[in-house]
């Protein structure tokens, strides 16, 4: 399973702090990705059972970031 993040094209080349948090707020996942043509790509996710999570996007050339609800199932 792969999550796909699409950006607006402004960002493209830009580098962020990607963070995968479970429903109590636990860090499961942490990685630095760099926007190509507005999409970043976070792999490897197979291996997670059901249910909600949250993803976190730090942009970290001025710290702005948005958190976004994921749903396994």
């Amino acid at each position: 399973m792969i999550l796909i993040i699409k950006l607006p094209l402004h960002f493209d080349s830009d580098s962020f702090d990607i963070y995968l948090l479970d429903i109590n707020g636990r860090i499961i996942i942490k990685q630095k990705l760099k926007s190509n043509n507005g999409i970043m790509i976070l792999k490897n996710l197979e291996h997670f059972d059901q249910g909600v999570y949250f993803v976190k996007i730090i942009h970290i050339e001025d710290g702005k970031s948005i958190i976004k609800q994921l749903i396994k199932y």
